[in-house]
């Protein structure tokens, strides 16, 4: 007779919330994915995104998970995020594997490792990903599998590869972006700003981003009126958010729709946010 687990209310308690496992299963199937296509690239040297080849940028990628693992466990300082591209380069110049057979089962395996973490988690507990900031663990997924899926763009269009991104996955990896808007303010740019956007991520949930005093805050929706709606495929703004595509074509296609009593607060958003 097989054996039947019966579930506790102490276990039930203990389990990980909904949008931690979501993104474990997430990172697990784009992780799998993002192996399976460096298996078949033939240029290791091509150029990929900036002065990185393919091979560097899954250089990166093998050191990203461990990365957010350590913070996630509070094992190292969170990293201020106005350095990680200088330190991100660092670290990559400083790591001498380009085989990508090695740096796929590298990056397999730290994300393995934070999916353990993951799950083994009790609820959606904070954790802090960049000095100053503190996000909810599924945010923290959500930034790593926006690494996959970002960089996985970038491997597979130097390789002349395939790489469809399911929106579901899209739209998890911006759950975590939303959440590091308030490091990417400029405040110069801001002085004087005051604007309130919803955001809507098809798949995924609304937010509400405010600029007031030099200060952005990403809260939930209320009743509390708003200068725009903004409603977003996930795909396609995760990819204008790297900058890997140009935001014209989106809003031509609907894919991103801004409507509301002063839809120019999105564009002014866009404004004073920094690229990182």
């Amino acid at each position: 007779m097989p054996k039947i687990r019966v579930m506790t209310t102490a276990s039930v308690a203990a389990a990980a919330a909904p949008a931690v496992l979501a993104a474990c299963d997430a990172l697990e199937r784009c992780t799998a994915a993002l192996a399976w296509s460096l298996g078949r690239v033939r240029a290791p040297d091509a150029p990929a995104i900036g002065v990185w080849s393919v091979a560097e940028v899954a250089t990166h990628l093998a050191q990203s998970a461990p990365a957010f693992l350590d913070t996630a466990r509070g094992a190292i300082e969170p990293e201020v995020l106005a350095d990680n591209a200088t330190d991100t380069v660092r670290a990559v110049a400083a790591d001498p594997d380009r085989d990508l057979g090695s740096l796929a089962r590298r990056i397999v395996a730290g994300d393995e490792a934070l999916v353990a973490y993951a799950r083994g988690a009790v609820g959606d507990p904070p954790v802090s990903p960049f000095r100053g900031l503190t996000v909810p663990l599924s945010a923290l997924l959500g930034l790593e599998l926006g690494e996959i899926l970002v960089h996985g763009f970038d491997i597979t269009r130097a390789a002349g590869l395939p790489w469809p991104i399911d929106p579901r996955d899209a739209a998890i990896a911006l759950e975590g972006a939303v959440q590091v808007l308030p490091l990417m303010l400029d405040a110069d740019a801001a002085t004087g700003v005051e604007l309130r956007c919803d955001v809507r991520i098809r798949h995924g949930s609304r937010h509400v981003v405010v600029v007031r005093d030099g200060a952005l805050q990403v809260l939930a929706p209320s009743a509390e009126p708003v200068d725009c709606h903004v409603s977003v495929d996930p795909v396609d703004f995760l990819l204008v958010s790297f900058e890997r595509i140009g935001p014209l074509r989106p809003l031509l296609t609907g894919k991103v729709l801004v409507w509301g009593r002063r839809p120019a607060a999105f564009t002014e958003l866009q404004s004073v946010l920094r690229t990182v």
